[in-house]
């Protein structure tokens, strides 16, 4: 459930680093299908003007496989977009997705990481496990900091 990229040792201890490679991947990926329904365009339609097969546009719409750059690339093109990417110091975007999703964040803070699993159990879409899943590893991930902070790990 918990992906790592990497581990930093500590004379405290291990703290884990969450991989946000797929996460922004899969980002990526949900901008693009919504430009695509926006367009009113297929999977077929994008499969043609990129020169890639209908069966890999399906795979990286439903995230199977981490698509690669030139994929994402390749695909936004079709529909006449550029992918940028913008390289946000973390305090910076910490500060950022607080102002923008604060409200939410604040009741997210109220969920305690072992209830996660009960949410996690009851979803009914991929969606919503995949949410809860990350949520939960979110929240384990706001525990370790303060364990850390604290020094009492």
């Amino acid at each position: 459930m918990n992906k790592v990229d990497y581990v930093i040792s500590t004379g405290d201890g291990d703290l884990l680093i969450e991989k946000d490679s797929k996460r922004i991947t899969d980002d990526i990926v949900d901008q693009l299908i919504a430009y695509r329904k926006q367009l009113k365009l297929t999977q077929k339609d994008i499969a043609d003007a990129t020169g890639m097969k209908r069966a890999n546009i399906a795979r990286i719409e439903l995230k199977k496989n981490e698509a690669s750059m030139d994929s994402l690339v390749r695909y936004a093109r079709s529909m006449k977009l550029d992918l940028s990417v913008e390289l946000v110091g973390i305090q910076e975007n910490v500060v950022r997705e607080n102002t923008q999703y604060g409200s939410v964040y604040e009741e997210i803070k109220k969920i305690r990481p072992q209830d996660t699993l009960q949410l996690l159990l009851d979803a009914k879409t991929e969606d919503e496990k995949t949410f809860y899943e990350m949520l939960g590893d979110f929240l384990l991930q706001v525990k370790q900091r303060e364990v850390l902070e604290r020094k009492l790990f």
